[in-house]
């Protein structure tokens, strides 16, 4: 299967039944393959691409449709272990008071993603972006948030567009997802987690991880790994 299917079928197992997808242009072959999403019983509607500066950007070209709806965010191109990790997620946003609810699990290479520090009861108090050097071994790979963190998110980024010479100063340096939610942390926002201690995810998105995932059996891609302490 294409490899956005396995970040639809978590979507849809979480229970949702609308997807946006955010596209550059020339990226025509998704929507020709995908069309209006019945082959998965979803709805899908497609949105171009108008800031390049990044995925907090890229998330905002949905403002419009999005801005009142719990969001589900994941990346088309990270496979992931357990497949219900999205359910997991909206459980937990349903059941508390968190703006955001993070997907973790263990991380063998912390200078490749965002690292999480949590608190016992899975608050998350603070993300560190791609650190050279961590103690650290716990990732975020997947999002849910209500309404609060969108509107917020859009005022973020409307401030940034705002500066003096934003398109320089972005170009230069894009900000992170993993930025922002730092920053929503010291606004104020509640950021919870769940933990899943045998998670596994690989990315994708360099030649040699994508023949690896095509030369290997989903199952053992994926196998669960020995849990590990958060």
């Amino acid at each position: 299967m294409v490899v956005s299917q396995h970040l639809l079928e978590a979507y849809r197992t979480a229970g949702a039944d609308t997807v946006y997808w955010i596209l550059r242009d020339g990226k025509w072959d998704i929507p020709a393959y995908w069309g209006d999403g019945h082959r998965l019983q979803m709805h899908f509607a497609y949105c171009m691409m108008h800031h390049d500066y990044g995925v907090p950007f890229t998330i905002n070209q949905a403002f419009p449709f999005i801005r009142e709806r719990t969001v589900l965010l994941g990346f088309p191109d990270i496979l992931f272990h357990p497949p219900d990790l999205f359910a997991q997620l909206h459980q937990r946003l349903l059941q508390g008071d968190a703006d955001v609810v993070l997907g973790c699990m263990p991380v063998d290479n912390p200078a490749t993603v965002d690292v999480v520090e949590r608190a016992s009861n899975g608050s998350v108090q603070a993300i560190h972006v791609k650190p050279t050097d961590s103690p650290l071994r716990t990732a975020w790979m997947a999002a849910a948030w209500r309404p609060a963190f969108t509107h917020w998110l859009h005022e973020q980024l409307a401030a940034l567009l705002a500066e003096p010479n934003a398109t320089a100063t972005l170009n230069a340096h894009e900000p992170h997802l993993g930025h922002l939610f730092q920053r929503a942390i010291d606004d104020g926002l509640i950021i919870q987690s769940v933990y899943v201690p045998d998670g596994r995810f690989l990315d994708i998105g360099t030649p040699k991880t994508l023949h690896h995932a095509m030369t290997t059996a989903l199952d053992t891609l994926l196998a669960p790994r020995l849990p590990v302490s958060s």
